[in-house]
């Protein structure tokens, strides 16, 4: 190689090392930076919200003064959470609720269902029940035949695993894939 080209190797690899660094460390910087707290889902569930704060890490907060009557707050009384616009109960703990959206849904209508709409009774007549005949599978029409060759496939497995020479392999080699062909044809083992 040149001197040239060695020096242009050189600068090359420089170059990469340095945006490799670079980018390390933008990564870094990023990871490093606080995001802010998640805010909870007003359609989160108990548990779900329970293993992403659990109580001892949550602060607890007095309850609040009139000018939060407005804000959304988070009460948890007894297992049970609810958001509400009003300061929670005396002994529920409360939390006021930042960001995020609100939407107030209504739980369907359950309807008992009509004697009407079920569907008509049917009876069973058990005497016209039968069992049903078992069919024999492919290969057992040919089980004889199936039994000799898989035999026989054994012997030959076992002779190619003596040492032998290359003329003898090949030969046991060719020998199984021809009883292999038979028995694929006589469709054994299905």
């Amino acid at each position: 190689m040149s001197r040239n080209a060695i020096q242009e190797t050189t600068l090359a690899i420089s170059l990469t090392m340095l945006i490799g660094a670079l980018l390390a460390t933008a990564l870094w910087w990023d990871a490093r930076q606080t995001a802010p707290a998640p805010t909870p889902s007003p359609t989160a569930t108990h548990g779900a919200t329970e293993a992403a704060n659990p109580p001892s890490a949550r602060p607890h907060t007095p309850p609040a003064t009139t000018e939060q009557n407005q804000a959304l707050v988070r009460c948890e009384h007894q297992g049970r959470v609810t958001y509400q616009r009003s300061a929670c109960a005396a002994e529920a703990r409360q939390a006021p609720v930042a960001g995020g959206t609100f939407s107030v849904v209504s739980p369907p209508s359950i309807s008992s269902p009509s004697p009407q709409a079920r569907p008509p009774e049917t009876s069973i007549d058990h005497s016209q029940v039968g069992f049903i005949a078992r069919t024999s599978s492919l290969g057992e029409r040919h089980a004889r035949q199936c039994a000799l060759l898989e035999e026989r496939m054994a012997r030959i497995d076992e002779s190619a695993r003596r040492g032998q020479s290359s003329k003898s392999q090949e030969r046991l080699k060719e020998d199984r894939r021809r009883v292999g062909d038979e028995m694929w044809a006589l469709k054994c083992g299905f």
